[in-house]
This record gives structure tokens, sequence and C-alpha cells, in this order.
């Protein structure tokens, strides 16, 4: 019975009802919501807030808030877009994928120096790197919206798995093949936690520092490491964002930190505790791609979207610390 109150008691399944409730009115009002058509545009809403919120997590683990992530995938989406551009590039995606993953990486690998040896707090480090990342794409290198992409990332952009048709609206929906990289992205960071030293030391870190380095963890390494991959994650999705929207334009990207933070800690991740998963993150971001995709079909204007989305968030995080404190009692209780 213990053992049950536990599980009902996790932040995630506080979320899941809430984002289960939410359908139903959705569905409830427009009759659309659950239709095949609406479900793969969610999935699509949902690719490139997943890709930033896996970095996102990992970062507010260990040691505190990456808000840098827009400004890196920036970067890295005006210098892929602009240079294979000048190309006129046709080849594999693969070679656009991997230079803005290089680009995102050696970003990364600066927030992590400066974190591992001079252990400076992530949100002033981060934040001193995204003012100089917009300073930098808007004077040296000049950045300006790049239209007519090259023909690699435009098809990118444009393929499909497969397409859903609305039998009573007639509207169609292409479920993208971009999907399966989030996939993949996705997979990679879970075995990483799930199955390597690294990934413990990740939650180690985030729930004491002292602690993890008494306990053998590399904490510099982990550290420098872990901002590497969340850069490379950035990177990959800035070339993605301009693939998906054929052109590269620098409000797509930026300022969408405080939503990707919110999604990841509605979700129930605990900011340096150590305390959080990858499902966790997926939650949050389906409710709030959720909510953004669905306020019009409700009849709620667009001027409340955000008062909207912000009651939403502090419901979720009150429901998520409440479950977690009801799992904490049971725990003492048994």
């Amino acid at each position: 019975m213990s053992q049950l109150k536990t599980r009902l008691f996790k932040p995630e399944y506080s979320i899941l009802l809430i984002i289960l409730a939410f359908g139903c009115v959705v569905q409830a009002v427009s009759g659309q919501f659950f239709t095949m058509n609406t479900l793969v545009s969610l999935c699509r809403s949902m690719m490139l807030p997943l890709i930033f919120a896996v970095g996102e997590m990992l970062a507010l683990i260990c040691v505190g808030p990456d808000v840098s992530f827009p400004a890196v995938a920036c970067l890295s989406a005006y210098v892929t877009a602009s240079y294979f551009k000048s190309i006129h590039y046709e080849g594999p995606i693969v070679l656009v994928l991997l230079a803005g993953a290089a680009i995102g990486l050696a970003a990364g690998a600066v927030n992590g120096l400066i974190l591992a040896k001079y252990q400076f707090p992530s949100l002033i480090v981060t934040l001193g790197m995204s003012t100089f990342l917009v300073g930098f794409l808007n004077g040296p290198l000049r950045a300006s919206n790049v239209m007519n992409i090259a023909p690699a990332m435009e098809n990118f952009g444009r393929s499909s798995l497969f397409t859903v048709t609305n039998a009573k609206t007639g509207l169609q929906a292409n479920f993208p093949t971009a999907f399966l990289l989030v996939i993949v992205l996705y997979l990679a960071a879970y075995l990483v936690l799930r199955y390597t030293m690294a990934g413990r030391g990740v939650y180690a870190i985030g729930g004491n520092v002292a602690s993890a380095r008494s306990a053998g963890f590399p904490v510099r390494a982990i550290i420098f490491g872990l901002f590497c991959f969340i850069g490379l994650m950035a990177g990959i999705g800035g070339v993605v964002c301009t693939c998906m929207n054929y052109t590269y334009n620098m409000p797509d990207l930026i300022g969408s930190e405080m939503d990707i933070i919110a999604a990841v800690i509605l979700g129930g991740v605990r900011p340096g505790k150590g305390v959080g998963s990858l499902r966790n993150a997926v939650l949050g971001v389906m409710l709030l791609t959720m909510v953004n995709n669905n306020l019009l079909l409700l009849g709620i204007p667009l001027y409340w979207q955000k008062a909207f989305t912000g009651a939403i968030i502090l419901l979720g995080m009150i429901a998520s610390v409440r479950a977690g404190s009801k799992k904490r009692a049971v725990r003492v209780s048994a």
C-alpha cells in the first residue's frame, strides 16, 4: 500500500492528470483535440522545446539554470544557414547538423570551463554568455534574416514520415522526419544518465557537491562535459529551427529560455536539488505546448495567453510541490 501511495504522489502523475484534464476540456469545447492531425501538430510544436528542455533539465539538476542556450542556438543557426546557403549545399543534412553541433559545443565548452574552474553561479555565467553572443551576432557578424536557405536544409525541414487528414475539417498535418532526431537525442541523454558514471555524477553534484567530490566523482570534468553536451543540443536545436521555418530569424529563438525553464520546473524538476528526470521535462513541455496551441480553440484571446500560461505554471508547480511533500510524508510514515 505504501508503495502505491509513493507512486501516486510522484510529481509526474500530477502533471499527467493536468494534461489529461486540459485535453478533455479542449475536446469538450472544440471537439477537435483528440484527432490525429491535432496530435501530430502537437508533436511538431514540441520538437524544438524538447531539444532545449533536455539540456536545461540537465543544467537545473546539476548546477542551476542555463539561460544561454537560445543565443547559442542563434549563433549555430546563423553561421550554418549563411555558410551552407553561400555554397548552395545539396548534400546530406548530417553534415549541417554536425556543423551546428560543433558550434554549439564550442560555446558550451566556454560555459563549462568557467563554471568548472571558478564555480560561479550558472545563472550569471550563462547570462553573460548570452549577452556576449547576441552582441557578437548583431555587431561583428551583422546577423540578419537568412532567407532561401540551402536546399539540403529546406528539404530536411519539409520532409515528413507520414501525413494525416482530419475527415471532418479536411485539415492535414505532416509528421516531420526531424522528430526522429529528437528521439535520438532523448535516448542519448537517457542512456548517459541511466548507465554511466557521468550521469550519476550529475545527480550527485546537484544533491551535494562536497558529498559528490568525497564519493570520488570528478566534479569539474562532469560539469565541463555537461555544458559541452548542453551546447551541442542547443546548436542542433538552432539548425532544426532554421530547417523547420525555412529561414533564420533571431526572434524565433531569443527569449524562449523562460518558457523552457518553466516547462522543466513544471514537470517536477527541482533546481539545485539533484531531483528530476527526462520524463518530467517531456511532460512539462507537453503541457505548456498544449496550452499555447489550444487557447484559441477555448475562445481565449491571445493577449490572455501569458496570463493563462502563468496560471497553469503556478498550478502545476503547486501540485508538484504538494506531491513531493506527500511523498516524503509517506516515506516517514512507512
